[in-house]
């Protein structure tokens, strides 16, 4: 990099320099001024500012995976009772007992509304 099109704020080479940059302001890398650079400055504060955004993002969902992780292995136990539970037939009776009490409203639903129909 010999030199600084001003108009792209980039470094350029000579061959840059008569190619694509040859109608632009340009200078020589030792005649740069700190005001030829704030253009650039300002792109990389905006980038930084947007990789402490995606860090600090990274960062909350692994505290929170580490949290959920932490909470795994007592999960899977709460499910290994459950399925014991059912498997040993705990929770066969309150099923069947749930089923009876619907099967009974539906059938009483049912009877009212075929005394009803006979009504009309």
């Amino acid at each position: 990099m010999q030199g600084f099109c001003k108009d792209c704020s980039v470094g350029i080479c000579f061959r840059c320099a008569i190619g694509k940059h040859r109608n632009h302001n340009m200078v020589n890398i030792d005649e740069l001024e700190e005001t030829d650079l704030e253009p650039m400055l300002d792109m990389f504060d905006n980038k930084i500012d947007q990789l402490r955004d995606k860090a600090q993002k990274l960062l909350d969902k692994t505290r929170t995976q580490e949290t959920n992780s932490d909470k795994l292995p007592e999960i899977m136990s709460y499910f290994e009772q459950i399925k014991s539970k059912f498997q040993d037939g705990e929770y066969k009776e309150m099923i069947i007992g749930e089923l009876n009490r619907n099967y009974q409203q539906i059938k009483t639903m049912n009877a009212k509304l075929d005394r009803e129909e006979a009504e009309n």
